[in-house]
């Protein structure tokens, strides 16, 4: 396979990846931001488990471990802007960005 040959990324995938590039050649960054960290527990529905997280964040380039990305999304979470949902595995965990609840008056 040359090295010419076209990556097909989903549509959500691509635009992480062109924010990413923006932003490295902006800021010089290596690691993501909380946002870009919230859009990619999004980009597969709105539940991820951490390994599938890191993989969208390395694969928009960055350079992410994810004992690493575990602390950050346990910062985001005790900062309410992820949650821990349930998932059929014993330890590996899952995320999700919080939907904002509906005011009744």
């Amino acid at each position: 396979m040359s090295e010419e040959a076209a990556l097909i990324l989903p549509p959500s995938v691509e635009c992480i990846l062109s924010e990413v590039r923006d932003g490295i050649r902006k800021n010089g960054m290596l690691h993501p931001t909380d946002a870009q960290i919230l859009a990619a527990v999004g980009k597969w529905g709105n539940r991820s488990m951490t390994y599938a997280v890191r993989n969208v964040l390395q694969m928009a380039g960055f350079k992410v471990e994810t004992a690493w990305l575990l602390r950050r999304l346990k910062r985001l979470e005790r900062e309410g802007k992820v949650v821990r949902v349930s998932s059929g595995y014993a330890i590996q965990l899952c995320w999700s960005v919080p939907t904002p609840t509906a005011v009744v008056s």
